[in-house]
Protein backbone atom coordinates (compact mmCIF):
# COMPACT_ATOMS: atom_id res chain seq x y z
CA UNK A 1 0.00 0.00 0.00
CA UNK A 2 1.22 3.58 -0.59
CA UNK A 3 2.80 5.83 1.80
CA UNK A 4 0.89 8.74 2.58
CA UNK A 5 2.08 11.88 4.08
CA UNK A 6 0.04 14.36 6.38
CA UNK A 7 -2.98 12.26 5.86
CA UNK A 8 -3.31 13.63 2.42
CA UNK A 9 -0.11 13.05 -0.07
CA UNK A 10 -0.01 9.85 -1.76
CA UNK A 11 3.49 8.60 -2.63
CA UNK A 12 3.04 7.39 -6.17
CA UNK A 13 5.10 4.17 -7.49
CA UNK A 14 8.10 5.96 -9.12
CA UNK A 15 11.62 6.79 -8.96
CA UNK A 16 12.07 9.51 -6.72
CA UNK A 17 12.43 13.26 -8.54
CA UNK A 18 15.89 13.83 -6.83
CA UNK A 19 18.03 12.59 -3.56
CA UNK A 20 20.97 13.80 -1.90
CA UNK A 21 22.53 13.65 1.24
CA UNK A 22 19.83 15.28 3.62
CA UNK A 23 16.57 14.65 1.48
CA UNK A 24 14.57 12.69 -1.04
CA UNK A 25 12.03 14.00 -3.03
CA UNK A 26 9.49 12.05 -4.21
CA UNK A 27 6.04 12.48 -6.52
CA UNK A 28 3.13 12.92 -5.17
CA UNK A 29 -0.67 12.85 -5.68
CA UNK A 30 -2.93 14.98 -3.41
CA UNK A 31 -5.98 12.42 -1.76
CA UNK A 32 -8.26 15.20 -1.18
CA UNK A 33 -8.61 16.23 -4.73
CA UNK A 34 -7.88 19.59 -4.38
CA UNK A 35 -4.52 19.17 -7.00
CA UNK A 36 -5.00 17.23 -9.92
CA UNK A 37 -1.31 17.70 -10.96
CA UNK A 38 1.46 15.72 -9.36
CA UNK A 39 3.36 17.50 -6.67
CA UNK A 40 6.83 17.24 -5.37
CA UNK A 41 7.12 15.98 -1.65
CA UNK A 42 10.53 16.83 -0.24
CA UNK A 43 11.41 14.22 2.66
CA UNK A 44 13.92 15.68 5.27
CA UNK A 45 16.25 12.20 6.11
CA UNK A 46 18.46 13.51 8.86
CA UNK A 47 17.01 14.22 11.86
CA UNK A 48 19.87 16.97 12.75
CA UNK A 49 19.01 18.81 9.88
CA UNK A 50 15.51 19.65 11.12
CA UNK A 51 16.37 23.33 11.89
CA UNK A 52 17.34 24.08 8.45
CA UNK A 53 13.83 22.27 7.38
CA UNK A 54 12.12 24.85 9.38
CA UNK A 55 14.54 27.72 8.11
CA UNK A 56 13.78 26.81 4.84
CA UNK A 57 10.02 27.18 5.71
CA UNK A 58 10.06 30.41 7.29
CA UNK A 59 11.79 31.85 4.17
CA UNK A 60 9.35 31.00 2.13
CA UNK A 61 6.57 32.34 4.20
CA UNK A 62 8.54 35.81 4.84
CA UNK A 63 8.37 35.66 0.27
CA UNK A 64 4.86 34.95 0.67
CA UNK A 65 2.60 37.85 -0.33
CA UNK A 66 0.12 37.52 3.28
CA UNK A 67 -2.58 39.37 1.43
CA UNK A 68 -2.82 37.06 -1.84
CA UNK A 69 -0.96 34.15 0.00
CA UNK A 70 0.92 33.22 -3.27
CA UNK A 71 4.42 33.32 -3.09
CA UNK A 72 7.13 35.55 -5.30
CA UNK A 73 6.81 34.51 -8.73
CA UNK A 74 10.11 33.69 -9.21
CA UNK A 75 10.53 31.51 -5.62
CA UNK A 76 9.23 27.85 -5.46
CA UNK A 77 6.08 28.00 -3.15
CA UNK A 78 5.40 25.51 -0.63
CA UNK A 79 1.90 23.95 -0.73
CA UNK A 80 2.19 21.93 2.49
CA UNK A 81 4.26 21.37 5.44
CA UNK A 82 4.74 18.73 8.39
CA UNK A 83 4.43 20.23 12.17
CA UNK A 84 7.34 22.15 12.44
CA UNK A 85 7.14 20.76 16.26
CA UNK A 86 8.39 17.21 15.81
CA UNK A 87 12.04 16.58 15.41
CA UNK A 88 12.06 12.97 16.17
CA UNK A 89 10.52 11.02 13.12
CA UNK A 90 12.21 12.08 9.65
CA UNK A 91 9.29 10.70 8.31
CA UNK A 92 7.16 13.66 9.60
CA UNK A 93 9.25 15.99 8.31
CA UNK A 94 8.22 17.37 4.69
CA UNK A 95 7.15 19.87 2.85
CA UNK A 96 5.19 19.70 -0.55
CA UNK A 97 5.83 22.15 -3.11
CA UNK A 98 5.25 22.35 -7.16
CA UNK A 99 7.43 19.88 -9.30
CA UNK A 100 9.77 21.77 -12.22
CA UNK A 101 9.01 20.53 -14.96
CA UNK A 102 11.85 22.11 -16.89
CA UNK A 103 14.14 19.89 -15.08
CA UNK A 104 17.42 22.57 -13.05
CA UNK A 105 19.98 24.15 -14.66
CA UNK A 106 22.35 22.07 -14.85
CA UNK A 107 20.44 19.43 -17.23
CA UNK A 108 22.62 19.22 -20.23
CA UNK A 109 19.09 19.68 -22.40
CA UNK A 110 18.73 23.11 -20.24
CA UNK A 111 22.33 24.15 -19.80
CA UNK A 112 22.75 24.07 -23.57
CA UNK A 113 20.18 26.40 -24.19
CA UNK A 114 22.35 29.38 -22.72
CA UNK A 115 25.52 28.84 -23.98
CA UNK A 116 26.84 31.53 -26.01
CA UNK A 117 23.19 32.92 -26.13
CA UNK A 118 23.31 36.12 -24.14
CA UNK A 119 19.54 36.87 -24.71
CA UNK A 120 18.56 33.47 -22.53
CA UNK A 121 21.13 34.21 -20.29
CA UNK A 122 19.66 37.38 -19.22
CA UNK A 123 16.10 36.25 -19.20
CA UNK A 124 17.51 33.51 -16.53
CA UNK A 125 19.86 36.30 -14.78
CA UNK A 126 17.25 38.89 -14.40
CA UNK A 127 14.54 36.74 -13.11
CA UNK A 128 17.06 35.41 -10.13
CA UNK A 129 18.29 38.41 -8.94
CA UNK A 130 14.86 39.47 -8.60
CA UNK A 131 14.29 36.61 -6.45
CA UNK A 132 17.48 37.17 -4.42
CA UNK A 133 16.73 40.88 -4.29
CA UNK A 134 13.40 40.19 -2.74
CA UNK A 135 15.12 37.40 -0.31
CA UNK A 136 17.55 40.86 0.71
CA UNK A 137 14.44 43.15 1.33
CA UNK A 138 13.46 39.89 3.84
CA UNK A 139 16.77 40.17 5.34
CA UNK A 140 17.26 36.67 3.85
CA UNK A 141 20.47 35.50 2.64
CA UNK A 142 20.49 32.96 0.37
CA UNK A 143 23.69 31.18 0.35
CA UNK A 144 23.28 28.45 -1.57
CA UNK A 145 22.86 29.99 -5.66
CA UNK A 146 23.67 27.25 -8.12
CA UNK A 147 22.61 25.74 -11.24
CA UNK A 148 21.00 22.58 -9.03
CA UNK A 149 18.67 24.91 -7.28
CA UNK A 150 17.34 27.11 -10.28
CA UNK A 151 14.15 25.40 -11.10
CA UNK A 152 12.14 25.79 -14.81
CA UNK A 153 8.67 25.76 -14.62
CA UNK A 154 7.99 24.33 -18.49
CA UNK A 155 10.07 24.38 -21.43
CA UNK A 156 10.29 28.06 -21.38
CA UNK A 157 12.87 30.25 -19.28
CA UNK A 158 10.24 30.34 -16.73
CA UNK A 159 12.09 29.83 -13.03
CA UNK A 160 11.91 29.11 -9.51
CA UNK A 161 14.90 29.78 -7.09
CA UNK A 162 14.42 26.94 -4.11
CA UNK A 163 16.15 25.36 -1.71
CA UNK A 164 16.18 28.13 0.87
CA UNK A 165 17.94 25.21 3.61
CA UNK A 166 20.98 26.77 4.43
CA UNK A 167 19.70 30.42 4.11
CA UNK A 168 20.85 32.95 6.84
CA UNK A 169 17.53 35.15 8.55
CA UNK A 170 19.83 37.95 9.51
CA UNK A 171 17.92 38.65 12.88
CA UNK A 172 17.56 34.86 13.99
CA UNK A 173 20.04 32.71 15.45
CA UNK A 174 23.09 31.90 13.03
CA UNK A 175 22.70 27.85 12.94
CA UNK A 176 25.92 27.03 11.60
CA UNK A 177 28.94 27.45 13.85
CA UNK A 178 31.87 29.02 12.54
CA UNK A 179 34.17 25.79 12.05
CA UNK A 180 31.50 24.46 9.42
CA UNK A 181 31.22 25.59 5.90
CA UNK A 182 28.18 26.06 4.09
CA UNK A 183 27.14 26.90 0.73
CA UNK A 184 28.31 25.64 -3.37
CA UNK A 185 32.08 25.19 -2.88
CA UNK A 186 32.55 26.10 -6.85
CA UNK A 187 29.90 28.59 -6.47
CA UNK A 188 30.16 30.45 -2.97
CA UNK A 189 31.82 33.21 -2.18
CA UNK A 190 35.66 33.76 -0.90
CA UNK A 191 34.55 35.46 2.73
CA UNK A 192 32.44 32.36 3.11
CA UNK A 193 35.42 29.88 3.20
CA UNK A 194 36.87 28.64 6.15
CA UNK A 195 33.50 28.82 8.21
CA UNK A 196 32.68 32.09 6.78
CA UNK A 197 31.97 35.50 8.42
CA UNK A 198 28.98 36.00 11.13
CA UNK A 199 28.62 39.45 9.21
CA UNK A 200 27.57 37.89 5.91
CA UNK A 201 26.18 40.33 3.23
CA UNK A 202 23.94 40.10 0.30
CA UNK A 203 27.35 40.65 -1.52
CA UNK A 204 27.59 36.98 -1.03
CA UNK A 205 24.75 36.00 -3.21
CA UNK A 206 26.12 38.11 -6.24
CA UNK A 207 29.06 36.73 -6.41
CA UNK A 208 27.42 33.31 -6.71
CA UNK A 209 25.13 34.61 -9.29
CA UNK A 210 27.97 35.83 -11.00
CA UNK A 211 29.82 32.33 -11.58
CA UNK A 212 26.20 31.07 -12.39
CA UNK A 213 25.76 33.47 -15.45
CA UNK A 214 29.31 32.06 -16.87
CA UNK A 215 28.33 29.02 -15.88
CA UNK A 216 25.70 29.68 -18.40
CA UNK A 217 27.46 31.28 -21.01
CA UNK A 218 30.56 28.60 -20.76
CA UNK A 219 28.44 25.70 -21.34
CA UNK A 220 28.99 24.19 -17.95
CA UNK A 221 32.51 25.64 -16.93
CA UNK A 222 32.80 26.38 -13.24
CA UNK A 223 35.38 29.53 -13.40
CA UNK A 224 38.63 28.94 -10.80
CA UNK A 225 37.72 31.69 -7.55
CA UNK A 226 38.00 34.59 -9.19
CA UNK A 227 39.92 34.35 -12.42
CA UNK A 228 37.59 36.23 -15.08
CA UNK A 229 40.33 38.32 -15.79
CA UNK A 230 42.86 35.41 -17.22
CA UNK A 231 43.28 35.71 -20.74
CA UNK A 232 41.83 32.14 -21.32
CA UNK A 233 38.19 33.55 -20.90
CA UNK A 234 38.43 36.18 -22.95
CA UNK A 235 37.17 34.41 -26.52
CA UNK A 236 34.16 34.12 -24.54
CA UNK A 237 33.01 37.78 -24.66
CA UNK A 238 34.19 38.25 -27.78
CA UNK A 239 31.08 38.19 -29.74
CA UNK A 240 29.87 41.79 -29.64
CA UNK A 241 28.94 44.90 -27.32
CA UNK A 242 26.80 43.03 -25.29
CA UNK A 243 28.81 40.13 -24.30
CA UNK A 244 31.49 42.87 -23.55
CA UNK A 245 29.28 44.87 -21.02
CA UNK A 246 28.63 41.50 -19.51
CA UNK A 247 32.49 40.96 -18.81
CA UNK A 248 32.93 44.07 -17.18
CA UNK A 249 29.33 43.37 -14.78
CA UNK A 250 30.96 39.83 -14.21
CA UNK A 251 34.16 41.51 -13.47
CA UNK A 252 32.61 43.67 -10.66
CA UNK A 253 30.64 40.66 -9.20
CA UNK A 254 33.31 37.68 -9.43
CA UNK A 255 35.85 39.27 -7.60
CA UNK A 256 36.88 40.12 -3.96
CA UNK A 257 34.33 41.66 -1.50
CA UNK A 258 35.95 45.20 -1.09
CA UNK A 259 35.45 45.34 -5.02
CA UNK A 260 32.36 43.96 -5.53
CA UNK A 261 29.04 45.08 -6.04
CA UNK A 262 26.83 45.40 -2.56
CA UNK A 263 23.60 45.82 -3.73
CA UNK A 264 21.59 43.26 -6.35
CA UNK A 265 19.27 46.34 -7.45
CA UNK A 266 22.59 47.38 -9.21
CA UNK A 267 22.96 44.18 -10.90
CA UNK A 268 19.74 44.25 -11.93
CA UNK A 269 20.49 47.60 -13.14
CA UNK A 270 23.11 46.42 -15.30
CA UNK A 271 21.36 43.59 -16.48
CA UNK A 272 18.98 45.52 -17.58
CA UNK A 273 21.27 47.70 -19.55
CA UNK A 274 23.04 45.35 -21.02
CA UNK A 275 19.26 44.12 -22.27
CA UNK A 276 18.45 46.89 -24.04
CA UNK A 277 21.69 48.10 -24.81
CA UNK A 278 21.72 47.50 -28.93
CA UNK A 279 17.93 49.65 -28.96
CA UNK A 280 19.38 52.52 -26.66
CA UNK A 281 22.55 53.08 -28.49
CA UNK A 282 21.08 53.93 -31.68
CA UNK A 283 20.25 57.44 -29.99
CA UNK A 284 23.71 57.88 -28.55
CA UNK A 285 25.69 60.36 -30.38
CA UNK A 286 29.08 58.41 -29.92
CA UNK A 287 30.61 56.40 -32.60
CA UNK A 288 30.60 52.94 -32.07
CA UNK A 289 34.85 53.49 -31.87
CA UNK A 290 34.39 55.70 -29.12
CA UNK A 291 32.36 53.04 -27.39
CA UNK A 292 34.36 50.33 -27.64
CA UNK A 293 37.39 53.00 -26.12
CA UNK A 294 35.29 53.89 -23.33
CA UNK A 295 34.74 50.43 -22.71
CA UNK A 296 39.06 49.63 -22.76
CA UNK A 297 39.07 52.00 -19.94
CA UNK A 298 37.09 50.56 -18.16
CA UNK A 299 38.36 47.46 -18.38
CA UNK A 300 41.74 48.70 -17.59
CA UNK A 301 40.25 50.59 -14.49
CA UNK A 302 38.60 47.71 -12.99
CA UNK A 303 41.77 45.70 -13.42
CA UNK A 304 43.70 47.79 -11.79
CA UNK A 305 41.22 47.82 -9.23
CA UNK A 306 41.41 44.08 -8.49
CA UNK A 307 45.03 44.01 -8.47
CA UNK A 308 45.35 46.68 -5.65
CA UNK A 309 42.55 44.97 -3.83
CA UNK A 310 44.40 41.31 -4.64
CA UNK A 311 48.00 42.63 -3.37
CA UNK A 312 46.25 44.53 -0.35
CA UNK A 313 44.22 41.26 0.39
CA UNK A 314 47.96 39.43 0.07
CA UNK A 315 49.64 42.17 2.10
CA UNK A 316 47.43 41.38 5.01
CA UNK A 317 47.85 37.67 4.48
CA UNK A 318 51.26 37.89 4.82
CA UNK A 319 51.14 40.30 7.96
CA UNK A 320 49.11 37.69 9.48
CA UNK A 321 51.57 34.72 8.39
CA UNK A 322 54.38 36.77 8.79
CA UNK A 323 53.58 36.94 12.73
CA UNK A 324 52.49 33.58 13.35
CA UNK A 325 55.65 32.06 11.74
CA UNK A 326 57.63 34.33 13.58
CA UNK A 327 55.83 33.62 16.91
CA UNK A 328 56.02 29.86 16.06
CA UNK A 329 59.69 29.96 15.35
CA UNK A 330 60.71 31.57 18.44
CA UNK A 331 58.92 29.58 20.72
CA UNK A 332 60.03 26.52 19.53
CA UNK A 333 63.60 27.89 19.28
CA UNK A 334 63.53 28.93 22.83
CA UNK A 335 62.25 25.46 24.03
CA UNK A 336 65.13 23.65 22.23
CA UNK A 337 67.78 25.99 23.75
CA UNK A 338 66.48 25.97 27.48
CA UNK A 339 67.43 22.24 26.92
CA UNK A 340 71.09 23.44 26.93
CA UNK A 341 70.82 25.48 29.59
CA UNK A 342 71.29 22.53 32.89
CA UNK A 343 74.29 20.94 31.06
CA UNK A 344 75.99 24.34 30.34
CA UNK A 345 75.13 25.96 33.79
CA UNK A 346 77.30 25.04 36.61
CA UNK A 347 78.65 26.55 40.40
CA UNK A 348 81.05 29.40 38.58
CA UNK A 349 79.18 29.09 35.41
CA UNK A 350 75.94 30.71 34.61
CA UNK A 351 73.89 30.35 31.33
CA UNK A 352 70.57 31.92 30.27
CA UNK A 353 68.28 32.38 27.17
CA UNK A 354 66.78 35.70 26.53
CA UNK A 355 65.59 37.71 23.88
CA UNK A 356 68.55 38.97 20.92
CA UNK A 357 69.44 42.62 20.35
CA UNK A 358 69.98 41.93 16.74
CA UNK A 359 65.86 42.25 15.32
CA UNK A 360 66.65 45.13 13.26
CA UNK A 361 70.23 44.51 11.40
CA UNK A 362 69.94 43.54 7.47
CA UNK A 363 72.13 41.28 6.31
CA UNK A 364 73.43 40.97 2.72
CA UNK A 365 72.13 37.71 1.03
CA UNK A 366 73.70 38.01 -2.69
CA UNK A 367 72.75 39.93 -5.61
CA UNK A 368 69.88 42.82 -4.91
CA UNK A 369 68.67 40.72 -1.94
CA UNK A 370 68.82 40.76 2.05
CA UNK A 371 67.98 39.04 5.05
CA UNK A 372 65.99 41.54 7.37
CA UNK A 373 66.03 40.52 10.95
CA UNK A 374 62.96 40.16 12.99
CA UNK A 375 63.91 38.73 15.91
CA UNK A 376 66.05 36.32 17.79
CA UNK A 377 66.89 34.39 20.81
CA UNK A 378 70.17 33.82 22.37
CA UNK A 379 72.19 31.84 24.47
CA UNK A 380 74.40 34.21 27.09
CA UNK A 381 77.21 32.32 28.32
CA UNK A 382 78.74 33.70 31.89
CA UNK A 383 82.38 32.75 33.64
CA UNK A 384 82.53 34.56 37.08
CA UNK A 385 85.86 33.83 37.09
CA UNK A 386 86.74 35.35 33.75
CA UNK A 387 89.06 37.82 34.45
CA UNK A 388 88.61 39.67 31.53
CA UNK A 389 84.97 40.86 32.15
CA UNK A 390 83.08 39.10 28.89
CA UNK A 391 80.47 36.98 28.89
CA UNK A 392 80.17 35.13 25.67
CA UNK A 393 76.49 34.96 23.67
CA UNK A 394 75.38 32.40 21.08
CA UNK A 395 72.32 34.39 18.89
CA UNK A 396 69.80 32.59 17.28
CA UNK A 397 68.56 34.95 14.34
CA UNK A 398 65.34 34.90 12.35
CA UNK A 399 64.94 37.10 9.33
CA UNK A 400 63.03 37.38 6.49
CA UNK A 401 64.36 37.03 2.86
CA UNK A 402 63.62 40.14 0.71
CA UNK A 403 64.48 40.04 -2.77
CA UNK A 404 64.26 42.92 -4.81
CA UNK A 405 62.39 41.15 -8.26
CA UNK A 406 59.93 43.44 -10.62
CA UNK A 407 57.12 41.42 -11.15
CA UNK A 408 55.09 42.10 -13.97
CA UNK A 409 51.45 41.05 -14.70
CA UNK A 410 49.29 40.35 -17.56
CA UNK A 411 46.53 42.92 -18.36
CA UNK A 412 47.02 46.63 -18.75
CA UNK A 413 48.72 47.89 -16.19
CA UNK A 414 52.38 46.27 -16.34
CA UNK A 415 53.55 49.13 -13.29
CA UNK A 416 51.57 47.38 -10.70
CA UNK A 417 53.11 44.10 -9.42
CA UNK A 418 50.83 41.68 -8.09
CA UNK A 419 51.74 40.62 -4.74
CA UNK A 420 53.35 36.76 -3.72
CA UNK A 421 51.14 34.97 -2.21
CA UNK A 422 52.07 34.18 1.03
CA UNK A 423 52.91 30.57 1.63
CA UNK A 424 56.21 31.80 -0.74
CA UNK A 425 57.71 34.36 1.92
CA UNK A 426 61.09 32.99 2.63
CA UNK A 427 62.94 32.80 5.69
CA UNK A 428 66.59 32.28 7.34
CA UNK A 429 67.57 31.50 10.99
CA UNK A 430 71.02 32.75 10.99
CA UNK A 431 73.88 31.75 13.71
CA UNK A 432 76.04 34.70 15.44
CA UNK A 433 78.65 35.02 17.91
CA UNK A 434 79.30 37.85 20.48
CA UNK A 435 81.50 38.93 22.88
CA UNK A 436 79.82 41.39 25.11
CA UNK A 437 81.68 43.44 27.33
CA UNK A 438 80.53 43.54 31.71
CA UNK A 439 81.00 46.60 31.36
CA UNK A 440 78.15 48.36 29.84
CA UNK A 441 80.24 51.36 28.85
CA UNK A 442 82.13 49.98 26.33
CA UNK A 443 80.88 49.69 22.97
CA UNK A 444 79.95 46.05 22.28
CA UNK A 445 81.94 44.17 18.90
CA UNK A 446 79.66 43.54 16.21
CA UNK A 447 78.32 40.04 16.18
CA UNK A 448 80.30 37.73 14.17
CA UNK A 449 78.97 35.27 11.46
CA UNK A 450 79.77 31.31 12.81
CA UNK A 451 80.78 29.44 9.52
CA UNK A 452 79.51 25.86 8.48
CA UNK A 453 82.04 22.94 9.96
CA UNK A 454 82.80 21.78 6.20
CA UNK A 455 84.09 25.31 5.43
CA UNK A 456 86.47 26.17 7.81
CA UNK A 457 90.27 26.16 6.40
CA UNK A 458 89.19 26.16 2.82
CA UNK A 459 89.49 29.31 0.97
CA UNK A 460 86.55 31.97 -0.73
CA UNK A 461 87.53 35.00 -2.69
CA UNK A 462 85.94 38.22 -1.37
CA UNK A 463 85.19 41.88 -2.22
CA UNK A 464 87.58 44.08 0.07
CA UNK A 465 86.04 47.20 -1.37
CA UNK A 466 82.19 46.19 -0.90
CA UNK A 467 82.68 43.65 1.85
CA UNK A 468 80.87 40.82 0.56
CA UNK A 469 81.27 37.36 -1.18
CA UNK A 470 81.34 38.26 -5.34
CA UNK A 471 81.75 35.72 -8.40
CA UNK A 472 84.97 34.35 -8.83
CA UNK A 473 85.03 35.96 -12.08
CA UNK A 474 85.23 39.65 -10.19
CA UNK A 475 88.37 41.74 -10.47
CA UNK A 476 88.25 42.98 -7.09
CA UNK A 477 88.58 39.93 -4.90
CA UNK A 478 91.01 38.61 -2.52
CA UNK A 479 91.88 35.44 -1.16
CA UNK A 480 90.18 34.30 2.64
CA UNK A 481 90.69 31.36 4.68
CA UNK A 482 87.23 30.56 6.53
CA UNK A 483 88.07 31.30 9.82
CA UNK A 484 85.23 29.32 12.96
CA UNK A 485 83.88 33.20 12.93
CA UNK A 486 84.12 35.93 10.08
CA UNK A 487 82.81 39.62 10.05
CA UNK A 488 80.98 38.96 7.15
CA UNK A 489 77.92 36.65 5.81
CA UNK A 490 78.57 34.42 3.24
CA UNK A 491 75.35 32.25 1.98
CA UNK A 492 78.10 29.70 0.61
CA UNK A 493 79.70 29.62 4.11
CA UNK A 494 78.21 31.08 6.77
CA UNK A 495 75.73 28.47 9.36
CA UNK A 496 72.34 29.02 8.29
CA UNK A 497 68.88 27.47 7.48
CA UNK A 498 66.53 29.26 4.68
CA UNK A 499 63.04 27.70 4.14
CA UNK A 500 59.68 29.27 3.20
CA UNK A 501 56.63 29.48 5.14
CA UNK A 502 55.01 26.57 3.37
CA UNK A 503 57.88 24.41 5.04
CA UNK A 504 57.14 25.15 8.48
CA UNK A 505 56.29 23.19 10.81
CA UNK A 506 58.63 20.46 9.09
CA UNK A 507 62.19 21.35 8.91
CA UNK A 508 62.75 21.33 12.51
CA UNK A 509 65.73 18.62 11.76
CA UNK A 510 67.14 21.23 10.07
CA UNK A 511 66.83 23.64 12.57
CA UNK A 512 68.38 21.04 15.10
CA UNK A 513 71.23 20.55 13.18
CA UNK A 514 71.90 24.11 12.75
CA UNK A 515 71.60 24.53 16.49
CA UNK A 516 73.82 21.72 16.98
CA UNK A 517 76.95 22.74 14.45
CA UNK A 518 75.95 26.71 15.88
CA UNK A 519 76.93 25.05 19.62
CA UNK A 520 79.88 23.28 19.01
CA UNK A 521 81.40 26.51 17.16
CA UNK A 522 80.28 28.29 20.07
CA UNK A 523 82.10 26.73 22.86
CA UNK A 524 85.14 25.99 21.04
CA UNK A 525 85.01 29.94 20.39
CA UNK A 526 84.43 30.40 23.74
CA UNK A 527 87.18 28.15 25.12
CA UNK A 528 89.87 29.63 22.77
CA UNK A 529 88.68 33.10 23.95
CA UNK A 530 89.04 32.11 27.43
Amino acid sequence: MAKIYGGRWRLLDKPPLGQGGQATVFRVSDETGVYQEDLALKRVQNPKRHDRFVREIEAIKRLTDPKTQEAHPNIISVIDHSALDDIENPDKQFLVMPIAQGGDLSRPGRLSLYKDSIDGILQVAKQVATALSAAHVANIIHRDVKPENILFTGDGHDLWLSDFGICLIRELPRLTESPEVMGPWAFMAPELAMGGELAVTPSADIYSLGKVIFYMLSGGVVIPREEIHEPRFHALFEKGERYRLLELLLRRMICVLPQRIAEMTEVMQQLEKIETWEQKARLIPMAESTLIALEKIQRQSLETARIIAENKDAREQETQLLGKIQLSVTAWLRAELDKLVPFISSSSITCEVRDAPLGSVRVAAGYNSVYAGLNGLELIFSDVNDQRGRDHSLVFLLCRYVKNVVTVTSGPSPTLPKALPADDLGFALLALYRSVPRNTGSKAPDAMFISQPKKIGTVRQFDRVHGRPVPLQSFRTSNETVGRISATFGRDVSLHVEFRASQWPGNEEDMRALIKDAVDAFVAQTQSRA
